[in-house]
Formats: C-alpha cells, structure tokens, sequence
C-alpha cells in the first residue's frame, strides 16, 4: 500500500486573506507532490506554510489574475507543473473532469490523485482531498467518516460506495 505523509490544512497560517478552511486544495496537492518529488516534505508544516505563501502570493497570480488562485484546478495544475518542474521533475499535472470510480481507480495504479467533492463528510459545500491509494485517502480535514469530529484524516479508509456520492469527477494526477 502506497503512503504518504499528512498535513491537515487546520494547522496552516492565513495567507492573503486566504484562511486554513479554504486550504485542502493546496494542501492535498502538496502531499501529493511530495510523492515525486523528496525534496518536498509532507509532514513538515513550515515547507507547507512556505509552498502556501508561494500559490498565493508568488507563483499563483502569475499563472491567473484572481483572488485566491489556489481554489481553481487549472491553476492549481499549473502550479504543481511549475513547483515539480522546478525540482527537475519532469512532466506535466494533469486537469480532467468526468471522471468515473472506474476512471479514478484506473488512474491510482499510477499514483496518487487528488480529488475534488462535494458536501463531503456533512461539510457545506466543495472540498479536496487526497486518494493515496486504492480506498486509502490523506483528507486534510480529517476523518470524513466521523463528520470531522476526528481531526486526524491521514490514511483514511474511504469505500468507493462513501465516495462516490460526493466525488465531482474533477481530479488531478501527474504524469511524467
């Protein structure tokens, strides 16, 4: 079983107005990028809070002229493309929307995928997490299972049946 070490987004600082609530999306692609890439650092806060400064002060407005570039997949994609290139990891972050259980399974033989939801584990409205492996998952909230009593989502075990009724089809995944 592939794993991966956890950031929840809860411990992250504010960045441009930018509040932890609204960081999963970031969050969960920098554990995946810590995957390819050893020179990222899952786990460690700090490189997190610096990878956060970069997406929303740095890096992300270059790529889009919004308020919060880290709340969009393509920009998102562009960012990761950017980081990991920039660590000489070649190969490009991919953007699909539609995509199937089957699709999404198809695509963890390969590696790791974030994923984006909806009204996952009773919250509002969208929030992303991270498919680590088949039915494994690092959701930066915690514990969807328990409606996020549980702070601690690291190597949850979420059924494609728990899934699937709140999975957008919208996904990110490297390829090389």
């Amino acid at each position: 079983m592939r794993q991966i070490k956890y950031n929840s987004q809860r411990n992250n600082t504010t960045v441009n107005k930018l509040g932890p609530y609204s960081q999963c999306f970031s969050t969960s692609n920098f554990m995946r990028m810590s995957y390819y890439c050893d020179g990222i650092k899952a786990g460690d806060d700090v490189a997190l809070a610096e990878y956060l400064k970069q997406m929303e002060t740095v890096i992300g407005p270059q790529i889009e002229h919004v308020p919060h570039p880290s709340l969009y997949f393509d920009v998102e994609a562009a960012m990761v493309t950017k980081t990991l290139n920039l660590m000489m990891i070649p190969g490009k972050d991919i953007f699909e929307s539609g995509v199937s259980m089957d699709r999404l399974h198809k695509l963890l033989i390969d590696g790791p995928v974030t994923i984006g939801t909806n009204k996952f584990g009773g919250l509002p409205g969208g929030h992303i997490i991270l498919a680590v492996d088949q039915d494994v998952y690092n959701d930066p909230f915690g514990n969807g299972k328990t409606n996020y009593q549980d702070q601690n989502g690291e190597a949850v075990m979420y059924t494609p049946e728990f899934i699937a009724p709140h999975f957008t089809g919208n996904v990110l995944y490297w390829r090389p």
